[in-house]
């Protein structure tokens, strides 16, 4: 039985990529927009920056980090 080596990004390396992506993005909106975010109640303002943080990682972080890949 051969074994396959896999050369894209899964495990660990995607775990950290992606969480070098989010925590920067959290941290921003959370010190730019901490007085309305405060004042929204917390199903409110857990949407609003989930929404933000996916439309991010979907059409930014991902996108770059395929195209640092394949440049690599």
């Amino acid at each position: 039985m051969s074994q396959t080596r896999h050369t894209g990004l899964h495990g660990s390396r995607l775990f950290l990529l992606a969480w070098i992506g989010v925590y920067p993005m959290v941290t921003v909106i959370s010190w730019i927009f901490s007085d309305e975010l405060m004042s929204l109640t917390l199903p409110i303002r857990t949407l609003l920056l989930s929404g933000l943080i996916v439309a991010y990682m979907v059409f930014a972080w991902i996108p770059f980090v395929q195209w640092l890949h394949r440049a690599s």
